[in-house]
């Protein structure tokens, strides 16, 4: 075995174990959680599919839909699309908005949103967005880019992001 396969085994358990940690999240309901992600999870949508099996290739520790106590508001709990645990302690927030077409989904999110906001939660600095477009569609291309400009630049020193160039090369 080669030290690059070393690396990536090591990678791969530490993601598994992420994946497989305990943890509180939304409840199941198979009505809605009917996608099946590369890593056997179940989510809610082709999109979110897209974007868990996208964290997953990349080797980035997240959560799907892990519970979120807030304090400021009304102080209740709601359930992130995706919880990325960086190597600081910190995490990301990555909401897929796919049914804005819906009206009360879109109230919805407002409320999230504003949620977030209070909560110290800042688009592009600890928040991603990203949504369906007409088509509800969302590119692979767009998720792959925000990972990389977005995400693995927390993990570059000594992490995944420098692996995964050393891997390259």
């Amino acid at each position: 075995m080669t030290n690059l396969q070393i690396i990536k085994l090591r990678e791969k358990k530490t993601l598994e174990a992420r994946l497989n940690q305990p943890y509180k999240k939304a409840p199941f309901n198979a009505l809605s959680h009917k996608h099946e992600t590369d890593y056997g999870e179940l989510v809610r949508s082709k999109s979110e599919q897209l974007i868990a099996n996208a964290l997953y290739a990349y080797g980035i520790p997240f959560h799907y839909e892990e519970i979120f106590v807030y304090r400021k508001g009304v102080g209740s709990v709601i359930y992130p699309d995706f919880t990325i645990l960086l190597p600081d302690g910190n995490v990301i927030i990555w909401e897929h908005l796919g049914l804005l077409s819906d009206l009360g989904y879109c109230q919805r999110t407002a409320e999230k949103l504003n949620i977030y906001q209070q909560n110290g939660y800042t688009i592009g600095k600890n928040l991603i967005l990203t949504m369906d477009d007409s088509n509800q569609n969302v590119s692979s291309v767009l998720i792959n880019h925000i990972i990389e400009t977005q995400i693995l630049p927390h993990f570059a020193k000594g992490g995944i992001a420098e692996k995964r160039t050393a891997a390259a090369i």
